[in-house]
């Protein structure tokens, strides 16, 4: 029993770096197939505090990003997270997308309140999540 208990441990932490290198083979295809070039950290935390529901969420600017993730998520939802993240990276990197203050964001030219629209509205992360899925499919392998 406390061989297999070993074997099981052992297992799980082999798969814990493993799923590690994977992510960030992930942003590497991602920036890539992208055609941006940054510097993007991966992080995991207990839980996203934006959102009840939120998958991941990202920091930084001008080409150093930060994405954190949920522990909890399985290796496709964090890929899936991740890729929906990069499309962001990439709308503040082509400047479609620009943070202001007080929550205003510049999208495609027009200032939004944050506030006024609910997230599933955004057209922005409407954007990041078809592009996303389109990323993933791409590059998951």
């Amino acid at each position: 029993m406390k061989q297999i208990l070993f074997l099981f441990i052992f297992i799980t932490i082999i798969s814990k770096c493993y799923s590690q290198k994977v992510l960030d083979s992930i942003v590497n295809k991602g920036t890539t197939a992208l055609g941006i070039d940054v510097l993007v950290n991966i992080f995991y935390i207990e839980d996203v505090k934006v959102a009840s529901d939120a998958e991941a969420l990202l920091t930084g600017s001008n080409g150093v990003y930060d994405i954190y993730l949920r522990k909890n998520q399985t290796l496709e939802e964090a890929k899936i997270a991740i890729c929906h993240e990069l499309i962001h990276i990439y709308q503040y990197e082509t400047k479609s997308l620009i943070k202001k203050a007080n929550g205003i964001v510049l999208w495609n030219g027009v200032n939004y309140s944050y506030n006024d629209i609910p997230y599933e509205d955004r057209e922005w992360e409407a954007e990041a999540f078809n592009k996303g899925m389109k990323l993933f499919k791409k590059i998951r392998n």
